[in-house]
């Protein structure tokens, strides 16, 4: 579930509610992630997406995040319609985020203890009221209806090659708005469980959402205003009532007033990513490149000789040769370059070089 042009909607008018952050300041918070947009996503790009969550959560967990995930359970009925839709969608575009991908996923957290939670309703909901709430202090999601669910902090646009993610405040939107306006705002702009308001608004005409519901305060005054001003295109009274009257429902909804267990906040609060640490430092350990000593190869090498250690080689070069060598063969040396009366020499110090990579 998303909100439309909710986000267009804060750089605009309360552009103070977002900011760039690293995402090392978020060092020994507790983080919810919204595990099914992050599987929706990694299967679009590669059937490889064990691996991508692999790769998340040991990026989280290196810059010491209290990481866990959380599973949609059933939705509303109300978004029923909505679901079908997508689901259709998917089919065309053979996307398959299916029960089975989601039960491996599963079974690959338990594997290696990662922590996740099984919701009895959509994660969204048990995400924001946690973090409403105070137990959790953020969540990582695109869905900007977490803002509209209760989320104080929102992470946008995460990815796992860059040390940078977008927080989305809510807190700073509060100040400009009441919770209620700010769902009106929300339903207004469109949402999952009625009609979008803003479809119904004449194009041609330019209105600002922010003073429409600065100065009318609820969605029932803003649409009375819009009416009185010819603003509607296609709305007749039958068709208002069908809109108006999903309303209250839809309030009650992303109002999320549902209760945490006791036994949730103890999972929470008992969340160790300290295993898994232990488990990256020896994941380094494996891939940390044997050191050398060069001056125990060359003597100093200040004298004409450079050496240089790259990510996926190494490469020795002197005044008179050069050596190209890759880890993954440590025995493929290419000797190239080199003089006929300096040949000795030359395979006298490959001896020595390869014989000091063995022994590391």
């Amino acid at each position: 579930m998303g909100i439309k042009g909710l986000s267009k909607f804060l750089k605009t008018y309360i552009p103070t509610s977002i900011s760039e952050k690293k995402i090392s300041e978020l060092a020994s918070k507790y983080i919810a992630v919204d595990a099914n947009y992050f599987m929706y996503k990694y299967t679009i790009s590669s059937n490889d997406y064990i691996n991508k969550f692999k790769k998340q959560y040991e990026h989280l967990v290196s810059n010491n995040i209290k990481a866990f995930y959380v599973f949609d359970g059933k939705p509303p009925k109300e978004k029923k319609k909505v679901i079908e839709k997508r689901k259709e969608v998917n089919r065309k575009k053979n996307i398959d985020v299916s029960v089975d991908k989601i039960k491996e996923l599963k079974t690959f957290f338990n594997s290696l203890d990662i922590e996740y939670i099984d919701c009895e309703s959509e994660a969204d909901f048990i995400c924001c009221k946690l973090c409403e709430n105070g137990i959790i202090h953020g969540c990582i999601s695109d869905d900007m209806d977490f803002l509209t669910l209760g989320c104080n902090k929102l992470y946008r646009d995460y990815y796992q090659h860059s040390d940078y993610i977008m927080e989305y405040d809510r807190e700073e939107i509060l100040k400009h708005f009441n919770k209620e306006q700010f769902i009106d705002i929300c339903i207004f702009l469109g949402c999952d469980y009625c009609e979008r308001v803003h479809d119904f608004v004449n194009r041609a005409i330019d209105i600002n959402v922010y003073e429409l519901f600065k100065t009318h305060e609820t969605l029932e005054n803003v649409w009375k205003y819009l009416r009185d001003n010819d603003m509607f295109l296609f709305v007749d009274d039958e068709k208002e009532q069908l809109i108006q009257e999903k309303w209250p429902k839809t309030r009650e909804i992303l109002n999320n007033d549902i209760i945490i267990s006791p036994n949730l906040i103890n999972l929470i609060n008992n969340i160790s990513i300290e295993k898994y640490s232990k488990y990256l430092e020896n994941r380094a350990k494996v891939y940390k490149p044997p050191s050398i000593n060069i001056k125990e190869i060359f003597g100093d090498p200040t004298k004409k000789r450079e050496y240089h250690q790259l990510e996926n080689k190494r490469f020795i070069k002197t005044n008179n040769f050069s050596y190209f060598h890759k880890k993954s063969n440590s025995d493929n040396w290419d000797k190239k370059n080199y003089k006929e009366h300096n040949k000795t020499n030359q395979y006298e110090t490959l001896n020595r070089f390869d014989a000091l990579v063995k022994s590391n």
